[in-house]
């Protein structure tokens, strides 16, 4: 395998992919850029630089409605200006914030920020404002459970979308 990109949906998933690689890590290394890839096409200068016979992986959320042309439209694209990818899925089962309610032992996800209000919006600020590693203690406070992560099903217009993030968990 030449290298991994991973595509974030935001800044959140992108804080969450660099706490899990930590030292000790739990998912395998590698790039991590902020690229919405449900809702913008991937720029072609940012294919180019992707090496042959590299994992790309899609972290999006499943809570938005329906069309999934763009989705669709990036994979072809993936497809036409990279060689040899191999190309992992992981739709989020709605979003990141079920996605840690359901892998650590927590009632609501502000548990995990200790953020002042109850709010999704506080607990986006404050846990991209958290360093990698306070994240990476965060949720080993709160039990944080690997093979619960990214381990849904997503159903409505995202249904056909296979999730296979298991190839990226470290030990999977």
């Amino acid at each position: 395998m030449a290298e991994r990109y991973f595509f974030v949906e935001g800044k959140c998933e992108q804080k969450l992919v660099k706490a899990l690689q930590l030292p000790e890590p739990m998912l395998l290394p590698g790039k991590v850029e902020e690229i919405n890839v449900i809702q913008e096409v991937i720029s072609s200068s940012i294919l180019g630089r992707i090496k042959e016979n590299s994992q790309i992986v899609f972290i999006f959320d499943t809570d938005t409605a329906g069309n999934i042309s763009v989705l669709n439209e990036n994979i072809k694209r993936i497809k036409l200006f990279c060689r040899r990818p191999h190309l992992i899925m992981i739709p989020q089962v709605k979003n990141i914030e079920d996605e840690l309610k359901r892998a650590c032992k927590i009632t609501h996800v502000t548990e995990l920020t200790g953020s002042k209000h109850r709010t999704i919006k506080d607990f986006k600020t404050d846990f991209c404002a958290m360093r990698p590693e306070d994240i990476r203690t965060r949720l080993l406070q709160h039990h944080f459970d690997l093979e619960k992560l990214w381990s849904s099903v997503p159903d409505g217009s995202f249904s056909p979308v296979t999730n296979n993030g298991y190839r990226i968990k470290k030990g999977s």
